[in-house]
């Protein structure tokens, strides 16, 4: 029971939004731990308030720190709200033992920055400059500064096209087995929706974040990814080969503007998983994810925690 209890910290470590409990805790004690993160949470704005109140910085200081507390308590809400979705996916197998079902955040906030690159009159394509810090860099006008992509890929944006980058998020975990899920073929699968007035190109599914755990409580991190590329009215770019590396790609679509489809993200060289938390960045001026649930091959063996699309048809 150790060893799962180090699973789920070392993978739920990573999740902002969603509840950290060990392998075997009673549900109940899972909300008594989101009870006190809101108890926390309420404090720490609690607190901001006091001192926002104690300073003597002007009217205009004053209104910028409310409207910080609002956003903030905003962020808050939305975070209680995943909580919650979190804890409606809890199942217990067979042991007692804690598992989540597969589950996905739309739009899920980190603070991994987006640069996304557009293409300029020029034709050639652009991205911000990042600091040391990985921020957006600006110049003394506050105008972000940008730099020339020399490979850019298979990206075939539209002259002064900006991408609306948005995120998703899926996570998992099932240890009912007492054993890892060894298995290649498709891991996650999204029914996207293509915009009617969504402008030929050639649109990347970028896979930013992956972490995965096997039985043993170890976190494997040495992860490959691949790019998937959504192409309105162009073909689909050859497939990147995969190498010797646990490796996850996005797969290569060609769709027409309004068409519905299917995405699969695939997981090839798999030495055995129980749990992974996965975030991919797409275009929400190209695609809207209307369903996501979990790929074929994932689906059929882990059956206690996980649907597939086809379930639900």
């Amino acid at each position: 029971m150790n060893k799962m209890k180090k699973l789920t910290a070392a993978l739920l470590a990573v999740m902002v939004t969603l509840p950290v409990a060990a392998c075997g805790e009673k549900i109940e004690n899972s909300k008594t731990d989101s009870s006190s993160l809101s108890e926390s949470q309420s404090a720490d704005e609690s607190s901001g308030a006091e001192n926002n109140g104690d300073s003597s910085e002007g009217a205009g200081d004053s209104s910028g720190a409310e409207n910080g507390q609002a956003e903030d308590s905003s962020k808050n809400e939305a975070k209680q709200a995943d909580l919650q979705a979190a804890e409606e996916n809890v199942v217990y197998d067979e042991d007692g033992q804690r598992n989540q079902k597969l589950t996905f955040s739309e739009n899920f906030t980190d603070n991994t920055p987006v640069n996304a690159p557009f293409r300029g009159e020029d034709g050639n394509y652009y991205v911000a400059k990042t600091d040391i810090n990985g921020n957006i860099a600006v110049n003394g006008n506050g105008e972000t500064q940008t730099e020339i992509v020399k490979e850019p890929g298979k990206i075939d944006y539209q002259v002064n096209y900006t991408p609306a980058i948005k995120s998703y998020q899926a996570f998992w975990l099932d240890i009912s087995q007492k054993k890892d899920y060894v298995f290649d073929g498709n891991l996650l699968e999204y029914q996207i929706e293509v915009a009617p007035d969504a402008p030929d190109g050639v649109y990347p599914v970028e896979i930013y974040y992956t972490d995965f755990s096997n039985y043993d409580a170890q976190s494997l991190k040495d992860v490959q990814t691949v790019t998937g590329y959504i192409c309105v009215n162009k073909d689909a770019p050859a497939a990147e080969e995969v190498g010797d590396k646990m490796t996850l790609s996005a797969e290569n679509i060609s769709v027409k503007p309004g068409d519905t489809a299917r995405m699969n993200i695939r997981i090839d060289n798999n030495p055995g998983i129980v749990a992974f938390v996965v975030r991919v960045h797409y275009d929400e001026n190209i695609v809207t994810i209307k369903k996501a649930a979990a790929g074929s091959d994932l689906g059929k063996r882990a059956r206690l925690t996980t649907n597939t699309l086809d379930d639900d048809e």
